[in-house]
């Protein structure tokens, strides 16, 4: 990711050097999310997209079987001062998982309520959640501009969920409008965008409630990153943006030493 910005509940920017205990934020040196958000990837994946309706109760992604799901959210819904393609709410928020699924939002995702993914079936599961920032309208764009996953009452991902969070402009998780005094938690999260926002839940009254986000321990390689892990086989098959950037196989010009410069199996 970029930028790392870190409020308290009163909307203060905290810095990382004064939080208790052990802490770690990465941040690497990456190919820009719309280098693939806003071009071949997207395109590529939007057109296998099978269409996911945002209202009407609880959602469930992932066929059953070994091939990934690929999905979209598409309406367009106007909120506020801009648009988006899907503003969640209450029951809407949580989300049956199973398998690998790439879920798109080509102007966004809105949560009101905390983000549930909830796991089916025996296998752990992955989600790729995609957001790309929507157009603002006649407002003066105050309200969540440049942001492509507005997560505003938190997240709570099953341990044996793993969660990359994705957008080519900002990515915010906040105890906001709802679970405002809940426990946010996810283990194994990934985040790739342009900018970053997290808030954490509310302590009145000496209350305990926390936001544990985690990508494997500090310092400490995470089994999804480890040489062929889930990373690499995403990767392998191009179903995170930019893995072209990142392929580990090398294709050869037949009869000579040249490298092909097209992917392979991408």
């Amino acid at each position: 990711m970029g930028v790392t910005r870190i409020e308290d509940y009163d909307r203060i920017i905290m810095n990382p050097d004064d939080f208790a205990g052990d802490h770690c934020i990465a941040q690497g040196s990456l190919p820009r999310p719309e280098l693939d958000v806003e071009g071949s990837w997207w395109q590529e994946k939007y057109a296998q997209a099978e269409y996911v309706p945002s209202t009407g109760g609880q959602i469930s992604l992932g066929p059953i079987g070994s091939a990934p799901g690929i999905y979209r959210t598409d309406p367009r819904i106007q909120v506020s001062d801009r648009w988006w393609s899907a503003s969640l709410s209450g029951a809407e928020c949580t989300v049956n998982v199973r398998g690998t699924s790439i879920w798109m939002f080509p102007e966004g995702l809105r949560c009101e309520a905390q983000l549930r993914f909830h796991r089916v079936g025996p296998e752990k599961a992955t989600v790729i959640l995609v957001g790309r920032p929507g157009a603002v309208t006649d407002g003066d764009g105050s309200l969540e501009e440049d942001v492509g996953i507005a997560l505003l009452g938190g997240v709570y991902f099953e341990p044996n969920v793993s969660v990359f969070l994705i957008s080519s402009g900002c990515v915010e998780i906040e105890h906001h409008l709802g679970s405002v005094t809940d426990d946010g938690y996810a283990k194994y999260l990934s985040i790739y965008a342009d900018w970053v926002k997290l808030m954490g839940p509310e302590n009145p009254l000496g209350g305990n409630a926390d936001m544990t986000l985690e990508h494997g321990a500090c310092n400490v390689l995470a089994d999804q990153d480890e040489k062929d892990g889930l990373v690499d086989q995403l990767i392998e098959a191009n179903l995170l943006p930019n893995s072209r950037f990142a392929r580990r196989k090398l294709a050869f010009v037949p009869g000579t030493w040249n490298e092909n410069p097209t992917p392979v199996e991408n």
